[in-house]
Formats: C-alpha cells, sequence, structure tokens
C-alpha cells in the first residue's frame, strides 16, 4: 500500500480522509499474462500498480501496437473508457505478477463527494498523465528508430531491462532484429 499512499503526498488531502479513500479501494493480484481491460466493455475501474508492470496495447487486423506501458507507482486504467463511459479500445495485459489497487468509478465519486480536494488530486494526475502521453507519442513519431531507442532507454532504462524484446520493438515500432542491433551499438 506504500505505492498507493505515496501518490498522495504533498496534497491536502487529511489522514482521515485518506483512511476514507483506502476503505474504499480494493486490493487485488494478478498473474503474468492477465488481462485486466480488454477493448469494447466500458472501463469502470481505476488501478494503482503496487508491484508488477503492465503494457497497454491495441489490436487491429490480428496485429498488435503497444502504446505504453505502467509500472509501480503509476495508475492504469482505460481513461477515454473510464471518462467517457465508452467501450473499452485497450488491452492492459500484466507482464509479471502484480499487486494492486481497484478502485470503481462508482465510489471514485462517493469520494469526491466527501473529499473535495480529491479532486484537485486528480485533475492534476490527468493534466500529467495528458503532458507524458504527448511525451510519448511525440517521441515514439519525432526522429528515426535509433533516437527513439535513445530516449526509451533513457527514460525506462528499467522497463527495458523487465520487459520482452519483441514488445519493446512493438512499442518502438522497429523489429526485434533491428532492436538487438540498436542494442549492441549503444552498448560499444
Amino acid at each position: 500500500m506504500q505505492r498507493l499512499l505515496s501518490l498522495y503526498n504533498g496534497t491536502d488531502i487529511s489522514t482521515a480522509d485518506l483512511l476514507f479513500i483506502m476503505s474504499k479501494v480494493e486490493r487485488l493480484f494478478v498473474k503474468k499474462g492477465q488481462l485486466i481491460g480488454v477493448p469494447g466493455e466500458v472501463c469502470e475501474q481505476m488501478f494503482v500498480i503496487e508491484s508488477g508492470l503492465f503494457r497497454c496495447y491495441m489490436e487491429e487486423d490480428g496485429k498488435e501496437y503497444t502504446l505504453f506501458f505502467r509500472q509501480e507507482g503509476e495508475i492504469l486504467t482505460d481513461f477515454r473508457s473510464f471518462i467517457r463511459k465508452e467501450p473499452a479500445q485497450l488491452f492492459m495485459q500484466a507482464l509479471e505478477d502484480a499487486e494492486l489497487y481497484r478502485l470503481q468509478a462508482s465510489q471514485l465519486q462517493e469520494i469526491y463527494t466527501r473529499v473535495p480536494a480529491m479532486r484537485q488530486f486528480n485533475h492534476q494526475t490527468l493534466q500529467n498523465y495528458y503532458v507524458r502521453l504527448l511525451d510519448s507519442f511525440t517521441n515514439l513519431f519525432a526522429g528515426d528508430a535509433k533516437r527513439r531507442f535513445i530516449r526509451f532507454a533513457e527514460h525506462h532504462a528499467d522497463i527495458l531491462q523487465r520487459v520482452p524484446q519483441h514488445m519493446i520493438a512493438n512499442y518502438l515500432r522497429i523489429t526485434p532484429t533491428h532492436l538487438s542491433r540498436l542494442k549492441r551499438q549503444q552498448i560499444k
């Protein structure tokens, strides 16, 4: 629960309100390979990752497209579906055994009513998520494969060690062979 609690450091949320919020979350464990979100269903839950690593991807014409990775201390959900209450577009897959804290959308509304500071916290969280997403997309579509790999390695060295090479290659939009070549060049 340490990572969940650390999200609220530096906020105006009181200890009593924090205890109320904690009473609304559910701890759950998922196994490597398990999907916690699939396209077509409305995403009614938000997760905080206590331990583990997830890949969020889309599938089109039988081909997977990795959009991003989420790890310890981060929020995991299909935000579009969660906010708009429309069918999800993302698969959310555990790449490692993981421990999560789940908050249902209906409980979030109850928290907003009782803990007004939570609205500001979530507003800031969404802003940060949006900026991070823009940075990721900018990095993916700007520059050549080598530059994309270098930026990924600089910002996500830990993920580089934890994720299968073919998934990183998919995320970077290059072949696994090309990724191997770039990694060898980086080591030299």
